[in-house]
């Protein structure tokens, strides 16, 4: 097989942490055990700067942060092409459509590469734009500002890479064709005892422990878990809510308002002990309504936690590929409740742990390496 050199360009790298960028880290890291070459083109601040010490294939473009989506950062560099030239990629692959993804337009176009782009984030989202936008109306006009962009940068991309069925529908409804559907993969990793893991995190061991884990922001609907807490802990249910992000404060406050004593932030949770939370708890829940496909809820169930989410939404996917949890009627709070008060009583009805091993990260590489050898043969 040809070994490949590829250009990954995104607007959103670490220190910050998203789906996206666990994407970006996974995929990489089997290309390269398969022998391709990977270059990363990042957008980023200081913190991302200092990678490129450790990291020699990874080009950093200091900029400023995106005002409506601070995950991303607005830089564009002359230099960009001097890399390209340097490194010669075989293709180019956009994973974010903003400036990065500009550029790695641009440079496909003045290089004569084939490029790709996937579709990660729901950025045309009303419920991420409210976050941001509180007036009615110019939450209408961004988000069909935002539609228009994200129409023009997909069709123009030619090929699209979906991580859902559900995402691929939002792009066919606004005419974009052309799409590939590869759900994102994991490491399947080894298993902790739930036991050993309360005992290092501090949970008894009688305890039942509903978790979320990720990005703490406004469109992940963690306001719709928090409404029904109090019912929770008549119920003697504790909730841990671990992670990191903008609506951390929010959420810390309200929780104080409303005098709950059964939920407990953990803050930022180091990728190393993710699997400690995950194996401690009983179930996993994750309120959003905004994901494209959800690396955390995989992550919960390589670690055998049964998963609750909304009905309608990508993470529903999941519970086609076997007893691997429940959905709740989107933004239903009482539902919610029922549907977790019946699972926390009931876990071993679920075999999450074989729904994850159909979304191993070989798996989904070795999909979109086919995506890529149809593409170079097109050139």
């Amino acid at each position: 097989m040809h070994k490949m050199r590829i250009a990954f360009f995104t607007d959103s790298y670490y220190p910050a942490v998203d789906g996206v960028v666990s994407y970006i880290n996974l995929v990489r890291e089997e290309l390269e055990r398969r022998g391709h070459e990977v270059y990363i083109f990042a957008a980023g601040n200081e913190k991302t700067q200092k990678l490129v010490e450790k990291d020699k294939k990874l080009f950093v473009f200091r900029g400023i942060p995106f005002p409506l989506y601070k995950q991303y950062t607005i830089s564009i560099s002359p230099l960009m092409g001097r890399k390209i030239r340097e490194i010669e990629p075989d293709l180019i692959h956009a994973q974010t459509p903003a400036f990065m993804g500009i550029m790695a337009l641009i440079a496909s176009k003045w290089y004569s590469k084939p490029f790709i782009s996937t579709f990660h984030t729901l950025i045309n989202s009303e419920e991420l734009i409210r976050g941001f936008v509180k007036n009615e109306i110019i939450t209408s006009a961004s988000k069909t500002l935002i539609d228009n962009y994200i129409r023009w940068f997909y069709s123009v991309s030619g090929t699209v890479i979906v991580p859902s069925e559900s995402s691929r529908s939002v792009l066919l409804s606004m005419g974009i064709n052309n799409i590939y559907v590869i759900p994102n993969g994991i490491k399947i990793g080894k298993r902790i005892r739930k036991s050993y893991a309360r005992q290092i995190i501090g949970i008894k061991r009688n305890e039942k422990v509903i978790l979320y884990l990720g990005r703490i922001s406004h469109e992940k609907n963690l306001d719709l878990l928090l409404s029904v807490a109090d019912r929770l802990e008549k119920n003697d249910i504790m909730i841990i809510i671990a992670g990191d992000g903008p609506y951390l404060d929010k959420l810390k406050h309200e929780t104080r308002l409303l005098r709950l004593s059964n939920v407990k932030f953990t803050g930022f949770v180091p990728e190393e002990k993710k699997a400690l939370y995950y194996s401690a708890a009983d179930l996993f829940i994750n309120p959003s309504n905004f994901e494209t496909f959800s690396i955390v809820d995989l992550e919960a169930m390589s670690n055998g936690l049964p998963i609750l989410v909304p009905s309608g939404t990508a993470q529903e996917e999941y519970l086609r590929s076997g007893k691997c949890g429940e959905a709740f009627r989107k933004n239903d709070g009482l539902d919610l409740y029922e549907k977790v008060l019946y699972m926390i009583e009931n876990t071993e009805e679920y075999t999450p742990f074989n729904c994850a091993k159909k979304y191993s990260v070989e798996k989904s590489v070795s999909k979109l390496m086919k995506v890529y050898e149809s593409l170079l043969k097109r050139k």
